[in-house]
């Protein structure tokens, strides 16, 4: 087995952030994938032959949520080192491998970063701008929506390597659906903080506004607490006051 070196795995955890930078619509991030896996190449291989079907291998279509592929990229950089040089390990298996976890990890990653950080970042800007009129609010946004990505990017990329093909079996993803729920809870709070916030914050207090806001707000929490379905005609009701209001 080839000896680890941190100074190219660090290497490999730079380029992973430029993943995209190639993408193309036949092979989506193919280049970027195994651009970030060519400072180990020259370690692992000697011939030119060798090195040829090293990027070759990774130049087949390939395509996840970007900030999820540092999982893959670690894991799969484990599976050459264990299979150069050895008869033992079938390197053709390392395409499945990729394609094992390429969908799921983009379906959590699009969950995850697309639907609740980004949305997250976005409420809690938008509320900071809100109550303190200056640019703290686009400062938070970018510290709360690149601190995760940095961390999972990170931290995928030495789990995946320190796993390699076991990443599937030994680690559980279930984890990114509880950080999924919980950023669900966070911004529907946020978005009644930031509503509040309008009609507290406004020029002529409106006790009618506030008092539907309210009962509103404990209406939600008691269907959500006695788990019962809402009727759609309710909904549709609902719906249709709020855009009255908001008109008149």
């Amino acid at each position: 087995m080839v000896k680890q070196n941190l100074i190219d795995l660090i290497r490999v955890w730079w380029r992973a952030f430029f993943i995209q930078s190639t993408w193309n619509n036949e092979r989506m991030m193919n280049l970027g994938f195994c651009f970030c896996l060519l400072p180990r190449m020259p370690k692992l291989f000697n011939t030119e032959s060798e090195k040829y079907k090293f990027v070759k291998r990774h130049m087949e279509y390939f395509n996840t949520h970007p900030y999820m592929a540092s999982f893959i990229i670690g894991a799969v950089l484990k599976m050459e080192e264990s299979g150069a040089g050895s008869a033992s390990v079938n390197l053709d298996q390392i395409n499945k491998f990729k394609q094992r976890l390429s969908g799921p990890l983009g379906a959590v990653g699009d969950q995850l970063f697309w639907k609740q950080i980004k949305c997250v970042a976005t409420f809690i800007g938008i509320l900071c701008y809100i109550l303190f009129q200056n640019a703290y609010g686009v400062i938070l946004f970018l510290l709360i929506y690149n601190l995760p990505h940095l961390v999972i990017q990170t931290r995928g990329l030495w789990l995946g390597y320190r796993l390699g093909e076991n990443l599937i079996k030994k680690f559980s993803f279930k984890i990114f659906f509880d950080y999924i729920k919980s950023f669900e809870k966070l911004a529907i709070f946020l978005i009644g903080v930031l509503m509040g916030s309008w009609l507290i914050g406004s020029d002529s207090f409106r006790w009618v506004e506030v008092l539907a806001f309210f009962l509103g707000g404990v209406t939600m929490f008691l269907v959500l607490r006695l788990k019962s379905s809402v009727p759609a005609g309710l909904l549709w009701i609902v719906t249709g006051a709020a855009i009255i209001g908001f008109l008149l």
